[in-house]
């Protein structure tokens, strides 16, 4: 995830939708992404992103 975000992080712009499909589940911790998609988006963006159940498993955000 650290490449992910160190490469927002050197983005100069401000974004009005952030997609994400397959990434979350690999991510481990989320906060610097968060953080990262925060200090990246418009007033009104959008982030979309897609996640995997796990049987056995239960995550909650």
């Amino acid at each position: 995830m650290g490449e992910l975000v160190t490469c927002m992080e050197a983005l100069d712009a401000q974004y009005d939708l952030f997609i994400s499909t397959e990434v979350l589940i690999y991510a481990g911790s989320l906060e610097a992404l968060f953080e990262s998609l925060k200090n990246h988006a418009s007033d009104k963006a959008l982030f979309a992103f897609s996640t995997k159940h796990l049987e056995g498993q239960v995550y909650l955000l």
